[in-house]
């Protein structure tokens, strides 16, 4: 009698030797002393891009709306946050690039420093 092990077609690499979530999600750890990180897996980044991009498309529409009922200075303003949300949806997609982000901060600090994984 001959044993085969079959092995999955899809797997993920573990970089590390601890438990690590690979794609459960953001979640937040405490790491005592008041010092807390945020860590958002790649497929929250992709979701934060597509939503952001979304967004993007919504503000032109909507600014495109605001000219045509002559309210210049609320189609400009919307016009800059639709920028602003493509800009911020380019960076999410190249961050998702990478395998995950994560915020460190002081409970009673902004946060500090970002670091990709």
């Amino acid at each position: 009698m001959e044993l085969t092990l079959n092995l999955p077609t899809n797997y993920v690499e573990i970089e590390q030797e601890e438990m690590m979530y690979l794609d459960g999600g953001a979640y937040c750890v405490n790491e005592g002393w008041g010092s807390w990180y945020v860590h958002f897996t790649k497929s929250d980044l992709q979701n934060i891009a597509v939503a952001l991009k979304v967004g993007q498309g919504v503000s032109y529409v909507l600014s495109g709306i605001l000219a045509l009922a002559g309210a210049a200075k609320f189609a400009a303003v919307t016009a800059i946050a639709g920028t602003i949300a493509g800009v911020a949806s380019w960076v999410f997609k190249q961050l998702a690039k990478t395998n995950g982000l994560r915020v460190y901060f002081k409970a009673y600090v902004i946060a500090n420093w970002v670091r990709t994984y």
